[in-house]
């Protein structure tokens, strides 16, 4: 009945699409931070929620990453507690009042994404020509 009241009364308002391009990066795989695309349109003139989710693929829990916006809005770091060697599962949730939506699983190991620091203290010089 919401969902017919607010489509009737011409608000313009939508149900979330399915958040895409998911990316994410691990700072010496000590955190691992993700970012996202939200849907194809983008606004749908409600307030939406969005929560990164992720799982070990064979064996865990589904989680939720609490820090987001850590760099840019649509964001989230995961800040400890990383397994190595095994492979994460990883998706986007949007939700609104008038619906929900979940982009495809990103796969992916923490050792395929990881950053590391730049050696410290290195000088360049030109050799010959």
């Amino acid at each position: 009945l919401c969902v017919l009241g607010a489509l009737r009364a011409g608000s313009g308002a939508l149900p979330p699409e399915k958040p895409f391009n998911i990316s994410c990066w691990s700072k010496n795989m000590k955190d691992l931070t993700c970012r996202w695309t939200p849907g194809a349109h983008g606004e749908t003139f409600l307030h939406t929620n969005y929560s990164l989710k992720y799982k070990l693929r064979w064996y865990g829990q589904d989680n939720t990453c609490e820090e987001y916006h850590t760099v840019g809005p649509h964001s989230c770091r995961i800040p400890k507690d990383l397994a190595l060697f095994t492979p994460y599962e990883i998706w986007v949730e949007a939700s609104n009042r008038l619906g929900s939506a979940r982009s495809d699983v990103l796969t992916l190991d923490i050792l395929d994404v990881v950053t590391t620091d730049p050696p410290p203290d290195v000088h360049v010089s030109r050799v010959g020509d």
